[in-house]
């Protein structure tokens, strides 16, 4: 499973697509590529976000007839919904240890947070009509990690935004608003994640759909590792209501369970927050 704005070749196509419209007229609509020359190879799966639940649910890959359509590989030229919009890309810093940070950090997955998806996703914005600039002067959007990477005045600025927001808005077809997932699609405070979060495993239960993507996103930009399953390793279950048979594994493991604003608090104060504060609701809900 991947996303369709990340495949400089065929070599690693895509088996499924999933998107968030959930009708299948709106994921054929979707059903665009990005590639370095028209071809078609074989079909891919076009499927919504319900066929993701129902396999998380059920522990296995379900059928996805009930949840999209077979397409076929047709590679087409994007749109371009960037045409004249100015990027910088802020050149990544050496870590705390003086290691260059070419790799991806705890806070991110290698998809995203990649310096060769950081060239990949530079190259297809080009083909939609974005202008890359050489110096940050006057430009509409800058790019970078973390805040540390950008001066003082852009830190907090409306310019600013990560990679995981090029990559969603290169997928959507043009810029989107960082209000949709404010705490992902801004820089971060650190590359490093925050500190008392190294060994944290996490869970989740409840969430659906895009909350899930964005749960999922926060719990790794904190550098915590997230785990579809309750096993000996999870530490946290987050999760709005107690309910349902993951919840009731979690209260027997004696886990931490908190609900969702607990991930976006640790991460609005980059720091640990008391699991106390966040209490979960004892009401059942649909698993």
């Amino acid at each position: 499973v991947d996303d369709m704005a990340t495949h400089p070749s065929t070599a690693d196509l895509p088996t499924h697509v999933i998107c968030a419209q959930n009708s299948a007229a709106e994921l054929l609509r979707r059903a665009t590529f990005i590639g370095p020359e028209p071809h078609e190879v074989a079909h891919f799966w076009l499927v919504s976000v319900a066929w993701v639940d129902r396999c998380v649910e059920e522990r296995r890959m379900v059928p996805e007839d009930e949840y999209g359509s077979r397409v076929p590989r047709t590679w087409v030229v994007p749109s371009r919904d960037f045409e004249g919009l100015r990027l910088y890309f802020w050149p990544e810093e050496d870590d705390e240890s003086g290691a260059a940070s070419s790799a991806s950090s705890p806070g991110q997955t290698v998809t995203e947070g990649s310096q060769a998806n950081r060239e990949t996703l530079k190259q297809v914005a080009i083909r939609m009509g974005a202008i890359v600039s050489d110096e940050p002067d006057n430009c509409d959007v800058h790019i970078a990690r973390c805040r540390t990477q950008l001066p003082e005045n852009l830190q907090t600025s409306e310019k600013a935004h990560s990679l995981v927001w090029l990559k969603d808005a290169i997928v959507h077809g043009g810029p989107i608003a960082a209000s949709l997932q404010p705490l992902v699609y801004r820089p971060s405070p650190s590359s490093q994640g925050i500190p008392g979060l190294e060994t944290a495993v996490v869970a989740l239960s409840g969430q659906r759909g895009i909350s899930r993507l964005y749960a999922v996103r926060m719990v790794l930009l904190m550098g915590a590792r997230y785990t579809q399953v309750i096993d000996g390793e999870t530490t946290h279950l987050v999760a709005d209501q107690l309910a349902g048979a993951k919840n009731a594994a979690a209260v027997e493991k004696g886990l931490k369970v908190v609900r969702t604003a607990w991930l976006e608090r640790c991460i609005e104060e980059w720091k640990v927050q008391p699991v106390e504060s966040f209490p979960v609701e004892e009401e059942p809900i649909e698993e």
